[in-house]
């Protein structure tokens, strides 16, 4: 069994100078979770990332996700849309969410999405993980 549509694009990001700014379909109802060399940073809030300490970045709706990362010198944002898969080609799991970040946040659970394949001896794998809500 073959996925029918690839769930997710990838696209080039163009910084200005030392900031990262997430694309456009990134609305301002969105979570961010933003890894720095020296910190983590959960918000709703759509503000530009310092590239000087940026490893990567996700962004989540509830629907759709965003992961920012670096392949050689470029910046990438994979976008990616779930609705597009069959009920049996997707999973969600709980993860439970620490003490300072559920008070900060007000939510206790990070809600992962997850892609399920086959491969040619019709064995289940997950193809690709992401944030997608909180809970």
């Amino acid at each position: 069994m073959e996925m029918a549509h690839l769930p997710f694009e990838t696209t080039v990001l163009v910084n200005e100078g030392d900031k990262l700014y997430w694309p456009k379909e990134v609305t301002a109802d969105a979570y961010t979770l933003v890894y720095y060399h020296s910190e983590l940073q959960i918000e709703k809030l759509l503000k530009p990332l310092n590239l000087q300490t940026l490893y990567e970045a996700w962004a989540f709706d509830g629907k759709r996700s965003w992961h920012i990362w670096q392949r050689d010198d470029e910046w990438m944002c994979t976008a990616y849309d779930p609705s597009v898969l069959k009920e049996e080609e997707k999973m969600e799991v709980e993860h439970y969410l620490s003490k300072h970040i559920r008070q900060k946040i007000k939510k206790t659970k990070l809600i992962i999405h997850q892609t399920i394949a086959w491969d040619e001896d019709g064995q289940a794998y997950i193809a690709y993980s992401c944030p997608i809500n909180f809970k």
